[in-house]
């Protein structure tokens, strides 16, 4: 994420560079933040890395907003929205087909349809926010709220997951 002791790293260099250059060439960029499924969302809060994620996103969207919004947007998909609480098969099942998901790093081609579509304006409106340095602390506060209500749903899940983490 961070290089020790500073909110840099060249992995962002390297997206700054990126971006500087589609702006030298008049590149328009959407820069997507994956739409991880909730059990990954969990692991990172059940692993203390949450904190860690919220500035990362933090830090992208600043490093975003120094270019012209109409050049480059930043889209967040991560976030408890149906996608990401797609019911995960139970352990042994080789029968159950998920829509959306391989496992909750990666998603399948379906979902990806779905982000395009939203990235070109023709899709669900409750799925991505566009984030920018005026929405990004009350887009994650909402993000965070609906973590509490994922998990009081699913307290048999999160106790396997956290089981399993430790």
């Amino acid at each position: 994420m961070f290089s020790r002791g500073t909110h840099t790293s060249p992995a962002f260099e390297d997206v700054t560079a990126i971006l500087d250059a589609a702006h030298a060439h008049g590149i328009q960029v959407k820069v997507v933040i994956y739409p991880y499924h909730a059990h990954l969302l969990e692991i990172f809060r059940i692993t203390n890395c949450w904190d860690m994620f919220e500035d990362w996103k933090r830090e992208l969207t600043l490093r975003v907003a120094t270019h012209s919004r109409d050049q480059v947007t930043l889209w967040d998909f991560s976030g408890y929205h149906h996608y990401a609480r797609e019911t995960v098969p139970p352990v042994g099942d080789k029968q159950a087909v998920v829509p959306d998901y391989w496992e909750a790093g990666h998603f399948k081609k379906e979902l990806g349809h779905q982000i395009l579509a939203r990235l070109s304006g023709t899709g669900e409106a409750d799925f991505g926010v566009a984030l920018t340095p005026e929405n990004i602390n009350a887009h994650l506060l909402a993000i965070r709220k609906d973590g509490v209500k994922y998990r009081l749903e699913r307290s048999a899940e999160i106790s396997q997951l956290e089981g399993l983490v430790q």
